[in-house]
């Protein structure tokens, strides 16, 4: 199923290139860059710890976390018109960023900088971001937009992140005990991780090919 991730992000990301001087209404590039860092950091630290070049692969996905949290609050900083909105995502940045800053100092005294997995900072991402996903759905639904929700783009995006991020923070939470959990617990666990990226971007592209028929 890894493939088939793989398959869909990086079909995400050429669409958003393609069509990315053709979307008017939002600025795109930090949601580009939410793709790209996806597709890129995943893939690359799969690729080379199968290949064996690197012993474990968290390094990427520590990378990952940082850098995709980030790249969304700045996406939606840039679209959200609703100032108490705002603010609250003013309010996520800081502390998302903070708790990622202290997890990784306290790694650092520890000798284990970037090695296990900071679940603490991405369970702390999902909820903020999740949050904010709400209140700007709730904004989309009190506005004009509503009217035509299905070509509009920033719906599409919302609502796919909001499927995997909302339904992930059960999943993230258990990371840390995962030593003492089954094999087939396991497997269970990341084949739904796989299956909500998948509809993630399932949405964004049926969301980048939908909305262009607005603009021909």
């Amino acid at each position: 199923m890894n493939n088939l991730i793989y398959f869909f992000s990086f079909i995400s990301l050429i669409l958003f290139l393609i069509y990315r001087s053709k979307i008017k209404d939002i600025n795109i590039n930090y949601f580009i860059g939410f793709l790209f860092c996806m597709f890129t950091l995943d893939f690359v630290g799969y690729i080379l710890a199968y290949l064996k070049v690197i012993v474990t692969n968290i390094i990427f996905y520590n990378l990952l976390i940082v850098l995709q949290y980030n790249l969304l609050f700045l996406f939606y900083r840039g679209i959200i018109q609703e100032k108490n909105t705002k603010k609250f995502l003013t309010f996520s940045f800081y502390i998302f960023n903070l708790t990622f800053l202290i997890t990784s100092l306290y790694q650092i005294t520890q000798g284990l900088f970037l090695t296990p997995y900071n679940s603490i900072s991405d369970i702390i991402g999902s909820i903020l971001i999740s949050i904010v996903l709400i209140l700007y759905l709730k904004e989309v639904l009190n506005s004009d937009k509503i009217l035509d929700y299905k070509k509009t783009l920033s719906f599409w995006i919302t609502f796919g992140l909001l499927l995997y991020y909302l339904a992930s923070i059960p999943f993230v939470s258990i990371f840390p005990k995962m030593d003492g959990l089954s094999e087939n617990t396991l497997d269970f666990i990341f084949n739904v991780q796989r299956v909500l990226a998948i509809l993630m971007h399932s949405c964004f592209i049926f969301g980048i090919l939908w909305s262009q028929k607005k603009v021909k």
